[in-house]
């Protein structure tokens, strides 16, 4: 309920004696704007509803500029009908071009507290897979810990130690991630382990974004460290030729749209044509 100074005011502002009590102003209100039945917008939480009136003025200075915005408001006031309308849960009383207004604020409290709910989610987001990561990192480390074991046998207690420290074992090759363990004073320093399985240092293979190289060179390590069926003597001949016309095309990520064919791009589909294991066909 409005107090009495509010229905003074209000009298005020149309034209209306503001002398009397509560009830006498409000009946008073009542009267000049005709029957008011109750309002199905009327909230035992916040019993206010927000006023808005807008309308164009000119621009110019400051001064005239404010001038000019109490005429054309007071005009706007006199003339133009009020409405009542009820925006996402928001009372609004005011002519239309303001209630259009009060529809955008509310607009933008809605895309800002979408805003805030997406980075609360991105947020969670990044930190499960910081965590996903790192685990998948434990995994790479034990691929080259057990390839160290089983095929080089020269395993370190380091090596040994990662491989118990888990269950899951990776059985391929992941050269992008690989080659991210021998980054840091933290990280693993037996890059011959890393050139045994992909050809080529760990810092040359993280300029790669070739998709179909990290392909060849992930399928490589796979068959370099599979403990069930040897790789053909051919498939790795040919997998050394490949790496040597990588190198000296300085890692040219373009070979295979190369018109005419250059000599790597025949050493990539050498290779991929080749069998890759022992008695056995291409798989």
């Amino acid at each position: 309920m409005p107090t009495l100074e509010e229905l003074r005011k209000k009298c005020k502002a149309v034209g209306l004696s503001a002398k009397g009590n509560k009830t006498q102003l409000a009946k008073r209100l009542t009267e000049a704007g005709g029957p008011c039945p109750p309002s199905s917008v009327e909230s035992e939480e916040d019993p206010m509803c927000d006023a808005v009136l807008a309308t164009k003025g000119n621009i110019g200075c400051e001064g005239e500029m404010t001038i000019d915005a109490k005429v054309t408001l007071g005009l706007a006031l006199d003339n133009e009908e009020l409405e009542v309308q009820v925006v996402r849960g928001t009372v609004y009383v005011g002519n239309r071009r303001g209630l259009d207004f009060a529809e955008v604020r509310e607009y933008f409290r809605i895309i800002d507290a979408e805003i805030t709910s997406l980075k609360q989610s991105k947020a969670a987001l990044e930190q499960r897979s910081t965590a996903l990561q790192e685990q998948y990192k434990q995994v790479r480390e034990r691929f080259l810990g057990t390839f160290r074991r089983d095929i080089l046998k020269n395993a370190t207690k380091r090596d040994y130690d990662i491989i118990k420290a888990g269950n899951v074992t990776a059985h391929g090759g992941d050269v992008a991630v690989d080659a991210l363990l021998y980054e840091g004073v933290h990280g693993r320093h037996d890059s011959r382990t890393f050139i045994e399985l992909y050809g080529m240092t760990p810092s040359d293979a993280q300029k790669i974004q070739h998709k179909e190289t990290i392909q060849i060179l992930n399928t490589h390590a796979g068959v370099r460290a599979d403990t069930q069926k040897n790789g053909s003597e051919e498939y790795y001949r040919r997998f050394q030729v490949f790496i040597e016309r990588f190198e000296q095309s300085d890692h040219d990520m373009n070979y295979l749209e190369a018109v005419p064919p250059t000599d790597l791009t025949r050493a990539y589909w050498d290779l991929l044509n080749c069998e890759r294991y022992e008695d056995s066909t291409i798989v």
